[in-house]
């Protein structure tokens, strides 16, 4: 009679014990060690969270994709990858005919302003177009370059038409959920604390409570992204930062350690806008 009185939805093990019954058990006394550790174990930082690569410090919220240029010189910049710069003037440095740069009589660099056509742009690039001195050619130019990291960039003007925002995407964890993201995950830590991995446009990252993990760029981001969150997650996992995964499955399939999330932006496209086409500012979608 016991078995005849079993729901279709419980299932029995080989001792004859409701699995249902045990999930129930199980995931009451999870989620109370879950609380206890909330309270009382020591809380992880952000900053403390183990990384699989070197730390994030390039500001990706500026890249720009360059293509279409067919005027001598600047088109080998074309295909390439180069950081947008908001200035409507710039200091260039007085080149004298050695080469060299006019210096003042306390030794300090003397500067002309350029002042950039409305309808072009200042991006910085690694790219040496080697141009010829006193070439001209309209909406098109050379300011200067830096020395940044043992890395030179060299600041050209160019058409707005033919530079193009690049959608980045930024692998993250937080300490709280996001609304605006391409796919996500909920994982609870060893300390108590839920916490959150989302792949999410780059521009987006603006809040306190993140941590990027990596970001990714190119036809193949959001490919790539998904294939790093889930090595990520098995990562926290290898290190002990959340509970082990499989040991948290219940019998209808749910897991109290790892939650998935569709994402609620639909399609992936790269290459954005050009600058021709909107304001300079990227939109940002604030949650």
């Amino acid at each position: 009679m016991y078995y005849k009185t079993v729901r279709k939805a419980d299932k029995l093990n080989k001792g004859g014990i409701l699995v249902s019954s045990m999930d129930r058990v199980f995931k009451k006394e999870f989620r109370e060690m879950v609380r206890f550790r909330n309270l009382h174990a020591q809380k992880i930082k952000l900053s403390d969270i183990p990384m699989l690569d070197k730390e994030i410090k390039e500001d990706m919220s500026k890249l720009v994709y360059i293509k279409g240029i067919d005027c001598n010189y600047f088109k080998e910049l074309n295909k390439k990858y180069g950081f947008y710069i908001k200035k409507r003037e710039m200091q260039k440095r007085q080149l004298l005919s050695d080469g060299s740069f006019r210096l003042d009589e306390k030794g300090n660099y003397v500067y002309d302003i350029i002042k950039v056509p409305n309808d072009s742009v200042i991006i910085a690039s690694p790219t040496n177009i080697k141009l010829r001195y006193g070439f001209k050619e309209e909406g098109f130019g050379y300011i200067d370059y830096v020395e940044r990291e043992g890395k030179r960039y060299y600041y050209y003007i160019i058409p707005r038409k033919y530079v193009f925002r690049v959608n980045v995407l930024a692998l993250i964890v937080s300490n709280t959920r996001r609304k605006v993201f391409y796919k996500g995950c909920k994982v609870v830590c060893q300390d108590g604390v839920e916490r959150y991995v989302y792949i999410i446009p780059y521009k987006n990252v603006h809040r306190a409570d993140t941590k990027i993990l990596r970001y990714f760029v190119g036809g193949r981001s959001l490919e790539d992204a998904l294939g790093y969150m889930y090595m990520y997650i098995k990562f926290f996992e290898h290190t002990n930062m959340i509970f082990n995964i499989d040991l948290s499955f219940l019998e209808d399939g749910e897991n109290l350690t790892l939650k998935e999330y569709e994402g609620t932006i639909e399609g992936y496209d790269f290459i954005g806008d050009s600058f021709e086409k909107e304001d300079e500012e990227d939109i940002i979608v604030h949650e």
